[in-house]
């Protein structure tokens, strides 16, 4: 599999999009006006705690408080406590079972060194923890932790022990790890250098008494750290990149960390923009449809929701072979990888929903599932996939990370309010008539100019005697920047507005 890295760097954001065989599956966007704080370590302060919800809302500096729940704190030094446990620089208290004495380690005002580990995603605040990991290009550093874990893309036993003992011999007590599959091959040196990195930057957390909550202590989400840890892998073909004192800077840290890449950086310095020569742009734009066309003329339709993402599969124009069963099975297939496809190009997280057509053979079942499956290996981010129901549907569970492209790029309409219809015109005008109707007593006889669309003005208009029953006289006037379903009174005579309390969305209100 050919795997390109590109890099599109812009006065005011930049792109990093990851190539697989010609096509992009991963779009990083990073915006000088849009904090990335997945994974950042912050120095918060603790503004409400909840014994009824097990859990404290602590401010780190963003727009919303964070979320903090009981299991996830780590307390501070108790020099006498029994139960206690020495570590490097600290002396950890174990909370008891019960959420609810969460008051007797938190309180309002009290300052804590806290790690995102979900992103604010809508409405919805970010969620701390205070067991803090340090991400590095292979090693993941633990502190408070001797235990040594593995990727499960890292299933040979005798690998495992390998990278184990040499490990054993690099870190201090109190240090544990999570070996990345990138992870494999490196030798004494490579995790001694790796570790030594990540525990500097551990350090440099801890020493922050002198930092004023709330602050951030560690920003994982720097571009150039984030390409070199997550994105610039040893499988990786080129890095193209169109700026070049990035590039230059790039390399630097390169050498440090894996002169081996250093070869495959290139720049781009053509008249044409990087994005556009290969293409990406009219996928990221079509990122923003949620239909998505497949090889054989099937498509899929891909819906999100506050609470999950439905992806439905749709035969479309797909006519070739004889047989319905292979048919539908060949879809699938093609329907399965787009998926994935989709569903790391756009961020899709927490709960997904895919509706294959149906098949009637557990054969063809089973092996649509398991192509699915091996696709989804290809995504960094991790998720669990569950077997056809009996239903026909698939259920993934991903792990949320940052907004998805479709919030990353756009806003809820204000027309429809992120309903995704506008109501027809009949209802509009007899909305419209009842406010009249019902404000008629104050307005006591007097003529009324009444803006609206012109849409809504032509339908009005193609009715005979459609304000027959309202006193007052009605001149509509129409207004091609008026909302469909918004409208304007005015007295004729004094020209003064009418202000109704449930402007402006009143047609949302009468049914």
């Amino acid at each position: 599999m050919k795997r390109e890295v590109l890099v599109n760097i812009c006065p005011t954001r930049s792109r990093v999009a990851m190539m697989e065989d010609n096509k992009i599956v991963e779009l990083i966007v990073d915006k000088d006006e849009v904090q990335t704080v997945l994974g950042n370590v912050y120095k918060g302060i603790v503004k409400d705690v909840l014994p009824g919800m097990g859990a404290a809302f602590v401010d780190i500096g963003l727009r919303r408080t964070a979320f903090l729940h009981y299991k996830d704190i780590v307390v501070g030094s108790l020099d006498d406590d029994e139960k206690s446990t020495t570590v490097p620089g600290k002396r950890l208290k174990y909370l008891d079972s019960d959420s609810s004495n969460i008051d007797k380690y938190l309180y309002p005002g009290q300052e804590m060194i806290v790690q995102v580990k979900r992103a604010p995603v809508g409405d919805k605040g970010a969620k701390v923890v205070g067991k803090l990991s340090i991400p590095g290009r292979f090693l993941i550093l633990l502190p408070n932790s001797n235990k040594i874990r593995f990727s499960k893309k890292i299933e040979d036993k005798n690998v495992r022990n390998q990278v184990k003992n040499l490990l054993d011999e690099v870190r201090e007590e109190g240090f544990g790890f999570i070996v990345r599959t990138e992870a494999i091959g490196k030798n004494k040196q490579d995790y001694r250098r790796e570790y030594n990195l990540l525990k500097g930057v551990y350090s440099q957390i801890m020493n922050s008494e002198e930092m004023v909550a709330p602050c951030c202590l560690y920003d994982q989400n720097n571009l150039q750290n984030l390409l070199i840890r997550d994105l610039l892998r040893s499988d990786t073909d080129r890095i193209v990149i169109d700026d070049k004192d990035f590039l230059e800077e790039l390399k630097k840290k390169l050498k440090r960390f894996e002169p081996d890449l250093v070869k495959r950086l290139e720049l781009y310095n053509e008249r044409s923009t990087l994005f556009d020569v290969y293409n990406i742009q009219k996928e990221i734009n079509g990122a923003l449809d949620p239909s998505v066309q497949l090889p054989s003329g099937g498509n899929i339709m891909i819906e999100q929701t506050e609470a999950l993402t439905v992806i439905d599969v749709n035969t479309g124009s797909f006519v070739k072979g004889n047989n319905y069963d292979n048919t539908i099975k060949i879809i699938n297939k093609e329907a399965a990888k787009e998926a994935v496809r989709q569903i790391r190009l756009r961020n899709l997280g927490g709960i997904i929903i895919i509706d294959f057509i149906d098949m009637v053979n557990k054969e063809d079942q089973n092996a649509v599932f398991e192509y699915l499956s091996k696709e989804l290996q290809k995504d960094s981010s991790k998720s669990v996939c569950y077997p056809f129901s009996k239903l026909g549907l698939v259920e993934i569970s991903r792990k949320r990370s940052n907004n998805n492209i479709l919030t990353r790029t756009s806003f809820r309409c204000p027309t429809c309010q992120g309903v995704g219809s506008i109501r027809k015109e009949d209802h509009l005008a007899i909305n419209l008539r009842r406010l009249l109707l019902k404000v008629s007593y104050f307005t006591k006889g007097k003529d009324l100019d009444v803006v609206v669309h012109p849409v809504l003005k032509e339908f009005i208009d193609s009715c005979d005697d459609f304000f027959a029953t309202i006193e007052n006289k009605v001149n509509l006037i129409e207004d091609v920047y008026m909302a469909r379903d918004h409208f304007r009174v005015f007295y004729s005579k004094t020209k003064k507005e009418i202000i109704f309390n449930d402007l402006p969305r009143v047609f949302g209100v009468y049914l």
